[in-house]
């Protein structure tokens, strides 16, 4: 029987050895998160603008385009319970911060990362920043992604080449993805296809949830007196021609209770017809040259709002 056991050990060693390898490797790989963190571990101190939200934001925004100093936070599918992780956890070191731009959209608050096809993420997540999964929704603690990159990055569906290189390879040191371009075609057929997989993920039993994780972040944002500005980013017509309007006006109704409780406005780009055709990279993502334009926008529009967030040091002012 020993022997046998030896044998067996002998056999394991080659894989084992490849997989010790594959997870060292995988560990040296940048992705959008620890590129990300390897700034803010170094100059989180200094941020006075930070913006938070999905793909969309993170796409989206050029922090190079703000009076203040930027630093885009965004991802790609990030949720409400996980933008207001990420600022609870940064907050404390984030000593300069003067505005924290939330990113709401159409589907924000009937969608729970980890109830959606790209659950996945929320182990990267706990990875890299060791947030927990949300409340009461939990994964076994047994799952490999839990521990193992092998498994973890087999969910991004890689081939090897691709997941040996930089996993975020359009992302900016201020945490920008920057997008060249268009991806495919824009056209009412993938718009529509865009906003059926976005209702196929929403669902109203997850609004309550998300709006408590909000509420708690605003009061914290508060008590520090930073400004909180929510900021719903353009679409192309060919997305926001299948939204369901009900739901949209559903998703106005909040933002604005939520306004009017905490005292903050809501910049609401989403029909805005000044964004055309070459600024989006596809039907509800802008690309390079859109994102630098609604980013130029919406620092003007903060700047006229808000004249003292860019010079005073005090508190910021309620809006004119």
């Amino acid at each position: 029987m020993k022997a046998l056991v030896i044998k067996l050990l002998l056999l394991g060693l080659p894989f084992a050895a490849v997989f010790f390898y594959c997870e060292h490797s995988l560990s040296k790989v940048p992705n959008s998160h620890t590129k990300k963190l390897a700034y803010l571990n170094r100059h989180d101190g200094e941020i006075e603008l930070v913006v938070m939200g999905s793909s969309q934001l993170y796409d989206g925004i050029d922090p190079t385009c703000f009076t203040l100093k930027a630093f885009n936070l965004a991802n790609v599918s990030q949720t409400i319970y996980y933008d207001t992780q990420l600022l609870n956890k940064f907050l404390p070191q984030m000593k300069s911060l003067k505005v924290a731009i939330l990113g709401l959209s159409y589907f924000s608050f009937e969608t729970d990362l980890l109830d959606s096809p790209e659950e996945f993420r929320c182990f990267f997540y706990r990875r890299f920043y060791g947030i927990p999964f949300p409340e009461p929704n939990h994964k076994p603690t047994l799952d490999p992604r839990n521990f193992s990159l092998v498994a973890l990055y087999r969910s991004l569906h890689l081939t090897y080449k691709q997941s040996s290189s930089d996993l975020a390879p359009f992302q900016t040191p201020l945490g920008w993805n920057r997008l060249p371009g268009s991806s495919a075609v824009i056209d009412d057929t993938t718009g529509r296809e865009t906003v059926v997989r976005h209702h196929k993920a929403m669902r109203n039993r997850h609004v309550a949830s998300n709006l408590a994780y909000l509420e708690g972040t605003l009061n914290e944002l508060k008590a520090r007196q930073i400004l909180t500005v929510i900021v719903t980013p353009p679409v192309h017509f060919t997305y926001s021609d299948h939204i369901d309007r009900l739901r949209y006006q559903f998703f106005l109704n909040i933002v604005k209770d939520i306004c009017v409780r905490n005292g903050i406005v809501h910049l609401d780009y989403f029909f805005d017809e000044r964004f055309t055709r070459d600024d989006f990279y596809d039907n509800d993502h802008l690309n390079m040259k859109g994102a630098r334009k609604f980013s130029a926008l919406l620092n003007d529009d903060i700047n006229r709002l808000y004249p003292a967030v860019a010079t005073g040091p005090s508190s910021p002012a309620r809006p004119k």
